[in-house]
């Protein structure tokens, strides 16, 4: 199953025909996939250009996980022998472990995008749909939606992740970043 608005359609129970909130859904799924990149990667194949690293130590990709690495240059000459950690996006090549001006382009992100992510997605697109619709009387009601949820139930799930979301991503969650 694709991560587009026809999945987040059936997710949220609403009907292909109908398309009034199309863009608006869009949007929300952009957000939810913009949220859960900042805590997992990006959750689709993200060409990144051009990152330039200077220091010594081990050369540490700033976006992972790591799909491929394109090409790797130090000191404009080409890398051939750069392998990458995939989880940890650290690199590994003949600049050895103190480079200089190692310049990299590489594709970050998930193919394909596991099965708990892609929940995790839809999940948090209808977190974030339902809670901008607010629960007033004039809230649209599509079949399937009436029923109380957890997040319903829980006031401070306005401002959170949803236990569900947090859960599908557990496994995936980037360390913190220190800078």
């Amino acid at each position: 199953m694709a991560l587009d608005l026809a999945s987040v359609k059936r997710h949220l129970n609403i009907p292909a025909t109908s398309t009034g909130d199309d863009a608006e859904l869009a949007d929300t799924l952009a957000r939810a996939v913009a949220v859960l990149g900042q805590r997992v990667g990006p959750l689709t194949p993200t060409t990144i250009t051009n990152e330039v690293h200077t220091g010594p130590g081990p050369l540490v990709l700033d976006v992972y996980p790591v799909i491929s690495v394109t090409t790797a240059t130090a000191g404009g000459v080409a890398v051939l022998d750069a392998e990458v950690d995939r989880s940890t996006g650290e690199l590994f090549g003949s600049f050895g472990y103190t480079p200089r001006g190692v310049r990299v382009t590489y594709v970050a992100g998930y193919d394909p995008l596991p099965a708990d992510l892609e929940l995790a997605a839809l999940e948090m697109t209808a977190h974030l749909w339902r809670s901008q619709r607010g629960g007033g009387s004039g809230q649209v009601s599509f079949p399937g939606e009436g029923e109380q949820d957890d997040d319903d139930a829980n006031p401070a799930a306005a401002y959170l992740l949803p236990y569900r979301v947090q859960s599908a991503i557990d496994t995936h969650r980037l360390p913190p970043s220190f800078g």
